[in-house]
């Protein structure tokens, strides 16, 4: 955001790197560069035809005349095989780049981008491999505890079903920078207390979802009009990272109702 760019600028800072966003923020490069602050712009959402930032290094493999290989990865996959550039001479490279998979894959399964290329299903593989044969940091160990992910067992539907969604509702119900906090958290006891909070999280989540999916429903009269169009106020407990959940659930709900 151009907030973000003006503080960067009155911070001295050198050098801004984005993940899964910037891509479409014209302004905030625009603001950055004008300030002699550098951009670099990791992402992948990009719709047909648009134009990339002018100013900025963009990493993002649907971009035009780009010859990458794999237009799918994730904006994970995009920023790890910047890591992996970067870091490609580094003498403990290995150990790093498979600690970075772990992350990567389940970033991956999480953002529900196509697993036929080949390069996003050997990101997911290699991944889950090392989430059920490696060491983990305390932050990821109290997370997959916390989502009740057993070594040996760990798979995509592990990964999307129960620990994705605890690391999207810190984002959804409060502010996803405890999921950071947690994965950097280096002291078991002190990770397990923030996989608790993450936890608790997803379940007000899922509770909410519940709420408001029945009082969106209930708004709806039958049989469903071609054009829906269901309301509430944030106060009422509209919760403004739950109500896009919702827009899917009564998506679903209609089709298969008119079945």
């Amino acid at each position: 955001s151009t907030i973000a760019a003006q503080r960067a600028a009155d911070d001295n800072i050198e050098l801004i790197i984005t993940a899964d966003i910037g891509i479409r923020d014209q302004a905030a490069v625009s603001l950055a560069t004008t300030h002699n602050v550098d951009v670099l712009i990791c992402d992948h959402h990009l719709p047909p035809g648009s134009d990339v930032p002018q100013g900025a290094v963009v990493l993002c493999p649907p971009q035009k005349d780009c010859d990458y290989p794999n237009p799918h990865l994730a904006a994970c996959g995009v920023s790890l095989k910047l890591a992996q550039a970067m870091l490609c001479e580094h003498p403990r490279f290995e150990q790093i780049f498979n600690s970075m998979l772990k992350l990567a894959a389940i970033g991956t399964v999480a953002d529900m981008v196509p697993l036929t290329t080949a390069e996003n299903r050997a990101i997911v593989t290699l991944g889950l491999r090392e989430l059920n044969e490696a060491r983990h940091g305390a932050g990821l160990d109290a997370l997959l505890q916390a989502a009740n992910a057993k070594r040996g067992q760990i798979d995509e539907g592990t990964i999307g079903y129960q620990i994705g969604p605890r690391i999207n509702a810190a984002g959804r119900m409060a502010d996803a920078k405890i999921v950071v906090e947690m994965l950097n958290c280096r002291q078991p006891q002190q990770a397990r207390e923030l996989a608790k909070r993450v936890d608790t999280m997803n379940r007000e989540r899922k509770a909410v979802q519940e709420k408001l999916s029945k009082q969106a429903l209930e708004q709806i009269s039958e049989p469903a009009p071609p054009f829906v169009l269901v309301a509430g106020k944030e106060s009422d407990g509209w919760h403004r990272g739950v109500v896009g959940i919702v827009a899917s659930r009564i998506m679903r709900s209609i089709d298969s109702s008119s079945e």
